[in-house]
């Protein structure tokens, strides 16, 4: 309740304060900032972070899910601890 409150107290503020005119409407058509090198390698770089994470994450959570195989250790009660040692 109290973050619907902040936006909708937000948002009336930014409705009756005055912001400036930035650019006077005109957009120049090109690629704009995609023209230097290092900010093309940093979109390329963003990029394949974004997919890296999402790939570990795609991979990851069908391995967490799985349940855990039980192995005998040497005890009869698996799940709630051991009992008595197995008979050797």
């Amino acid at each position: 309740m109290a973050f619907c409150l902040f936006f909708t107290l937000l948002a009336v503020v930014f409705f009756f304060i005055r912001l400036p005119n930035i650019g006077g409407g005109h957009i120049e058509s090109g690629a704009g900032s995609l023209c230097f090198p290092h900010m093309m390698f940093g979109v390329v770089g963003n990029f394949m972070h974004v997919g890296a994470e999402v790939g570990v994450g795609v991979l990851l959570a069908p391995l967490l899910a799985a349940p855990i195989p039980r192995r005998r250790l040497g005890c009869r009660k698996l799940a709630t601890g051991c009992a008595r040692p197995a008979p050797a």
